[in-house]
């Protein structure tokens, strides 16, 4: 058994992995603990674990944890529990919405953590024993809900069906919405935005290293532009060539 931890307290993370011994054996291998954001979320994209421990503000992001939770549902079916001091309630309220998730708060009672590791050793038990899981075929489920960080504390949710396209400008992500609002976000296009999200729903292509379009929302093509006369601006975005082949097939134009 595998056991992911984030955690930048060092003897917090000593606590817990103390706890995690109590309730699982010596045997469990220990992923980190992780104080950063970029190594935490490397090992959520290139491992494989059974379940994990996350704090929400770490080193270097105030609500990496979220993000990083976000990222384990979206790419494992396993079992997250937040300890965390955070007092905002909005941001213990969108963790809440991640899958197979539980909270605590810090400080925290050894009877606490003993209650919710063990809820979660259950959680691991009844899943070992499902005679028909077929763990290959498991696909991340898809959340109505993309969050954009703005400012230092808050969070905007977008619909995801509403985005039309996102677009990269420097390290600047644009989502265009179907309302015809832009909001932006600082991230990778590839990496950050399609990788780790809006490649798990099928509407979404990556036509370039510029733009995801929805395919739902492609309603005008015009040569090789793609044309949103709906958006109430002169707006287009160029077709490269090697792409007008797939994209045509995608949303069922025969050229």
């Amino acid at each position: 058994m595998k056991v992911l931890i984030v955690e930048d307290d060092l003897v917090q993370a000593k606590n817990i992995i103390g706890h995690i011994y109590n309730v699982f054996g010596k045997q469990v291998q220990i992923l980190g603990p992780n104080a950063y954001y970029k190594e935490a979320i490397g090992h959520v994209k290139e491992e494989t674990f059974d379940m994990a421990i996350l704090d929400i503000q770490l080193q270097d992001d105030r609500y990496a944890g979220v993000h990083i939770g976000e990222t384990i549902e979206l790419l494992h079916n396993i079992p997250i529990l937040y300890i965390s001091g955070i007092s905002d309630d909005k941001i213990i309220e969108q963790t809440r919405t991640i899958q197979n998730c539980n909270y605590i708060s810090k400080p925290f009672d050894s009877e606490a953590i003993k209650r919710a590791l063990l809820k979660i050793k259950d959680q691991i038990t009844f899943k070992s024993l499902e005679p028909f899981k077929d763990k290959i075929s498991y696909k991340p489920r898809h959340r109505d809900t993309y969050w954009i960080k703005e400012g230092t504390s808050n969070y905007t949710g977008i619909t995801i069906k509403d985005i039309v396209f996102v677009e990269a400008k420097d390290k600047i992500c644009e989502f265009n919405m179907i309302n015809g609002d832009i909001l932006k976000k600082r991230a990778t296009l590839e990496k950050q935005i399609f990788d780790e999200t809006l490649r798990y729903y099928p509407n979404f292509y990556k036509l370039s290293r510029s733009y995801i379009v929805n395919l739902d929302h492609i309603n005008n093509i015009d040569g090789r532009r793609i044309v949103y006369p709906e958006l109430n601006k002169k707006l287009y975005i160029k077709i490269p060539e090697d792409q007008l082949k797939t994209l045509f097939k995608l949303i069922g134009l025969h050229n």
